[in-house]
C-alpha cells in the first residue's frame, strides 16, 4: 500500500486477478458476485459495491476505474462473455482513459 491508500501493483498481478476474477469457482470470482448486485439503479446503469454495471445490447459489463497521482487505470469485464480489459496510462486523465475503453469496446467486443 502506497501514500494515500495509492494500491501498487503490476500489469501481471493485475492480470492474475482478471482471471481469477474471470474463474467460475474461485474464492476471488464467488466474492466477486457481491460487489456486483446493484445497489442503485437506471435505466442502462447500475452501481454495485463500488463497481460500475453498464447494460448495453444484451451484455453486462463491470467496472472499476480509479485516478491519483499522475495516473489512470480501469478493471472491466463481462462474466457471461469470459472477457476482460486491463487500461493502465501514466498521467491522470479519466477521459482519456474512458475514451480507450470506449474505442476498444465498440471496436472489438461488441
Amino acid at each position: 500500500m502506497g501514500p494515500a491508500g495509492l494500491v501498487k501493483s503490476t500489469t501481471a498481478d493485475m492480470m492474475k486477478y482478471m482471471n481469477a476474477l474471470l474463474g467460475e469457482n474461485s474464492t476471488l470470482a464467488k466474492a466477486a458476485l457481491l460487489t456486483e448486485i446493484p445497489y442503485f439503479k437506471e435505466e442502462n446503469e447500475a452501481i454495485g459495491l463500488g463497481t460500475k454495471i453498464i447494460r448495453d445490447s444484451g451484455n453486462t459489463v463491470y467496472l472499476k476505474s480509479g485516478d491519483s497521482m499522475g495516473q489512470s487505470s480501469m478493471l472491466c469485464y463481462n462474466r457471461a462473455a469470459n472477457w476482460g480489459i486491463l487500461i493502465f496510462i501514466n498521467q491522470n486523465n479519466s477521459k482519456m482513459r474512458n475514451n480507450m475503453l470506449n474505442i476498444l469496446y465498440e471496436s472489438i467486443l461488441k
